[in-house]
C-alpha cells in the first residue's frame, strides 16, 4: 500500500474509498418554528390559486420550493387569514419569497374576547320606501318589519357594514317568503374588491332562513338576488352575525418587503387565534407568491433576527484547504461514501425543511494524499466520481481537474498532467451544498458514492467507450454487435488489436473475435464487430443467465486495457 492506495498495473481500477480528510461549515439554524403543519391550521376563504402546484396550503407544508401560488389573475389587495385552531403566542412572521414577490404589506390580529359584531350601516340596491320597507328594516331585530326592493327585477342587493373587518361566523338570513331564493353572498375589506363567500345561484329547494359561514374576513357583507319564483321579490326580514371573531380595525404593523429571498416581519407579542397578512401590491400586478409562511413566538423571533443579523463565525479555512501544502491533521479522517447531513440532528429551521429532511447542507472538503508510484509516469490516471451533491470541484496538487454542479451524475477528471510521480500527492474535493433548498427530495451532502482510481495506457478504451446491442436472437442463436471507441493518447501513430470475448452464465467461452485498427497520434476510431452466441440462455425474472463480454486491448508493446 502506498498512501492508501496499491499500486496498480495498466488498465487496473483501484477502489479510492479509504482515508480522506474531511471538514465542513454547515449551515445549520437553531431554531424551530411553531407548529407550521398542525391539522389545526387552516387558511381561511378561497385565496386564488395556480390550480396544479400552488395551493395556499403549500405556505405551511415545510417546503420552502413550492409554496403559495396565486396564477395569473390576481388583484391586489389579498388578504391572507389564518386560523390557528386556539390561541398560540405569536410574536413575528418569516417567509421566504420567489418569483412575483409582494411588496407592501400590513398585518392585522384578532381581538383577544370573541363578539358578536352589529352592522353599523346598511344600504340597498332600492327601497320599497312607500311602504316603508327600507334597508334598516332588515337589521332593527324586528321580524316584522323588513328590507324589500322597488322591483322584483333580480341583482337587487343589500349590504351590510361592520365598521371593521369580521374574520369568521354565521350570516343568518330570514327572507320574507318560504321560497327558492338564489343568490350570493359577497365580501370585501374596502367595498373594492369583493369575494364571493357564498354562491347559491342554483339553489332550488323552499327555505324562508339560511345560514352562510364566513369563510374569509370581510367589513362589508353583499347579498345579491339573482333569480326567484314569479312573483318573489328580494326581501328581508332579519339579517345579522352570530358570535364571531373580529380584527383590529387598524393593523398592527404595515411597510415594504425588502430584496432579501428571506423576510422578518416583527409583532406585538401577544396570544392570537388568527393572524391576517394583508398583501397590498407586488412586483407583478397579477400574479404573487409566496414559498413559506412561519409564524415565530418570541424565543423563535430573536433566533431568526439573531441568525439575519449575527456577523458569521469564523469558517474552517475551506479556501486555503484546496492547496497541497495545507495542514489537515486536525481534520476528522473517514471512509467513503458519505453523508454529512444525516449526521446531524433534525429541525425544521433548517433552510431546506421538509424537502431535505430537516437536515442542513453547507460546504465541504474532502482531502486524500497518496503516493503515485514512478510505474504510472507513461500512463493515463483518472479519477471516478460515482456522486457527489452537489456544486463539486477536484483539486490536484493545488490545481483545478475539473467538477460538476449537478449532483447525480458519474464523472470522471483526469490527474495525469499534474501528478508527482514517485512523490506524495494530494487530492481535494470542495462540495457545496450551501443554496438552500434546491431539490424536493432529501439528497444528501458530500460524495455519497463510491470514488475509484484507473491507471490505463495511453492506448485505451474510452470511459464507458463500449456499447453492446442485441439486434437479433432465437433459440438457436443470438447476434451481438458491438462498437468500442479506442483512444491513442501519444504523439505517434500506432497500430492496436481488440480482443472481445463473451462469457456464459456458468464462465464457459462461447463466442470471441478480433479486429485490428491503426490509430493517428492523440486520435480515436470506432470499432465495430459482430459475435454469434449458439443457443443462447435467454434472461428471465426466473432464470436470470448473464453473459460477460471481456474486452482487451493489445499494441506492439503488449497488452494495454
Amino acid at each position: 500500500m502506498l498512501g492508501g492506495v496499491s499500486a496498480a498495473l495498466a488498465g487496473e481500477v483501484i477502489n479510492f474509498n479509504d482515508c480522506w480528510k474531511f471538514q465542513v461549515d454547515l449551515n445549520e439554524s437553531d431554531f424551530v418554528p411553531l407548529g407550521r403543519s398542525s391539522d389545526s391550521w387552516k387558511i381561511i376563504g378561497d385565496l386564488p390559486s395556480e390550480p396544479r402546484w400552488g395551493a395556499p396550503w403549500r405556505m405551511f407544508d415545510q417546503c420552502p420550493t413550492e409554496g403559495w401560488d396565486s396564477g395569473p389573475d390576481l388583484d391586489f389587495p389579498v388578504h391572507i387569514a389564518v386560523d390557528l385552531g386556539g390561541k398560540i403566542e405569536v410574536a413575528g412572521l418569516r417567509l421566504h419569497l420567489g418569483e412575483a414577490r409582494p411588496e407592501k404589506y400590513e398585518v392585522y390580529l384578532e381581538n383577544t374576547v370573541p363578539v358578536k359584531p352589529e352592522p353599523v350601516a346598511v344600504l340597498a340596491s332600492s327601497e320599497e320606501t312607500r311602504r316603508g320597507n327600507t334597508a334598516s328594516g332588515a337589521i332593527d331585530g324586528n321580524p316584522e318589519t323588513r328590507w324589500c326592493a322597488a322591483s322584483g327585477k333580480s341583482g337587487e342587493w343589500l349590504l351590510l357594514d361592520f365598521g371593521r373587518p369580521v374574520a369568521s361566523g354565521i350570516l343568518h338570513i330570514q327572507w320574507e317568503k318560504n321560497a327558492a331564493y338564489q343568490y350570493r353572498v359577497d365580501g370585501s375589506l374596502d367595498r373594492q374588491t369583493w369575494t364571493c363567500l357564498s354562491d347559491r345561484t342554483q339553489a332550488a329547494e323552499p327555505r324562508s332562513q339560511t345560514e352562510e359561514p364566513l369563510g374569509q374576513a370581510a367589513r362589508y357583507v353583499r347579498i345579491t338576488l339573482t333569480g326567484a319564483p314569479k312573483g318573489v321579490w328580494a326581501s328581508i326580514r332579519e339579517v345579522g352575525l352570530s358570535a364571531s371573531i373580529c380584527f383590529e380595525e387598524a393593523p398592527v404593523i404595515s411597510g415594504a418587503f425588502s430584496e432579501d429571498p428571506v423576510q422578518i416581519i416583527t409583532l406585538p407579542e401577544q396570544s392570537v387565534r388568527q393572524v391576517t397578512l394583508k398583501l397590498l401590491s407586488g412586483e407583478h400586478p397579477h400574479r404573487c407568491r409566496i414559498n413559506e409562511l412561519e409564524l415565530l413566538d418570541g424565543a423563535g423571533l430573536r433566533s431568526a433576527v439573531g441568525l439575519r443579523d449575527q456577523e458569521p463565525e469564523p469558517a474552517p479555512d475551506l479556501i486555503r484547504a484546496l492547496s497541497a501544502a495545507y495542514d489537515d491533521s486536525t481534520w476528522r479522517t473517514l471512509n467513503l461514501p458519505h453523508d454529512w447531513s444525516i449526521e446531524r440532528p433534525f429541525n425544521a429551521g433548517n433552510p431546506a425543511g421538509r424537502n431535505s429532511a430537516y437536515l442542513p447542507g453547507g460546504l465541504g472538503v474532502y482531502r486524500k494524499t497518496f503516493t503515485a508510484p514512478v510505474e504510472w509516469e507513461n500512463n493515463k490516471v483518472t479519477l471516478k466520481f460515482g456522486g457527489v451533491y452537489m456544486n463539486s470541484s477536484v483539486y490536484c496538487n493545488g490545481e483545478f481537474v475539473g467538477g460538476r454542479n449537478y449532483g447525480y451524475s458519474t464523472y470522471v477528471v483526469d490527474l495525469t498532467p499534474h501528478l508527482k510521480f514517485g512523490q506524495d500527492n494530494v487530492v481535494a474535493v470542495r462540495v457545496d451544498n450551501r443554496q438552500q433548498p434546491n431539490s424536493r427530495w432529501y439528497t444528501g451532502s458530500g460524495i455519497y458514492r463510491d470514488v475509484t482510481l484507473q491507471v490505463s495506457d495511453p492506448v485505451h478504451i474510452a470511459q464507458w467507450g463500449v456499447f453492446a446491442s442485441v439486434p437479433s436472437v432465437t433459440e438457436q442463436q443470438a447476434s451481438i454487435h458491438i462498437q468500442t471507441r479506442l483512444l491513442n493518447e501519444t504523439e505517434q501513430l500506432d497500430s492496436a488489436v481488440i480482443t472481445q470475448t463473451v462469457y456464459a452464465p456458468d464462465g464457459t467461452e462461447v463466442a470471441d473475435g478480433r479486429v485490428e485498427q491503426v490509430l493517428a497520434a492523440n486520435g480515436a476510431a470506432v470499432l465495430e464487430q459482430d459475435l454469434a452466441v449458439k443457443k443462447p440462455q435467454q434472461w428471465s425474472p426466473d432464470h436470470p443467465a448473464l453473459y460477460r463480454l471481456v474486452t482487451t486491448v493489445e499494441t506492439a508493446s503488449g497488452k494495454t486495457d
